[in-house]
This record gives structure tokens, C-alpha cells and sequence, in this order.
């Protein structure tokens, strides 16, 4: 889940429950502030996989939050992704949005 922001009791809630009641995994982007995940909802939520990203020498991205809430790291420097004004339209992106 492509998910993040300040954090948020409803949303540590939602994702909690629905990991511990309905056995749901959730995989969630760390964040790209470079700082504390745990500060972050739902990244520091402790039931949800929170993902840092990393750069091609798997190293932790400039970008990345890090700490003890970030579960994994995955690539996430120089991803190339679709963009806006055409359907053919790509964008070079760093991030784990």
C-alpha cells in the first residue's frame, strides 16, 4: 500500500485490525523524508511491513526513512514509471510512494 503521512490514530487502527482480526498482510512505504518511519502512519504501525527504499548499490536511498519500524528495503533509486500528458509518457523517480 502505497500510503503515508503524519501520524495518524485511525489509520495505525485500520491497519492493525486489519492485520491481528482479519490476517491481512500490509506493505507499506517507509516514507521519503529521510527520517524516522516510526513517526508515520501506517509505517510505524509494528503488525505492518514498512519498506525503505534502496539505490542500485543497495544502499538505503537518500530518501528513505529509516528505524526501527522499517521492516525491509527494496529497490526504489531510479525507477522508471509511467508520467502524465501521454500514454507513453515515463518519468525517472526515486522514492517508495
Amino acid at each position: 500500500m502505497s500510503l503515508g503521512g503524519q501520524l495518524s490514530r485511525p489509520v495505525n487502527d485500520a491497519v492493525r485490525a486489519a492485520v491481528t482480526k482479519h490476517g491481512l498482510p500490509f506493505f507499506v512505504a517507509a516514507g521519503n523524508t529521510g527520517d524516522d518511519a516510526c513517526q508515520y502512519s501506517p509505517a510505524g504501525v509494528e503488525e505492518a511491513f514498512a519498506v525503505g527504499g534502496s539505490d542500485r548499490s543497495d544502499r538505503v536511498g537518500w530518501y528513505s526513512c529509516v528505524g526501527s519500524c522499517v521492516k525491509m528495503f527494496a529497490p526504489g533509486s531510479g525507477i522508471a514509471s509511467n508520467w502524465i500528458r501521454s500514454s507513453t509518457a515515463a518519468h525517472i523517480l526515486d522514492g517508495t510512494r
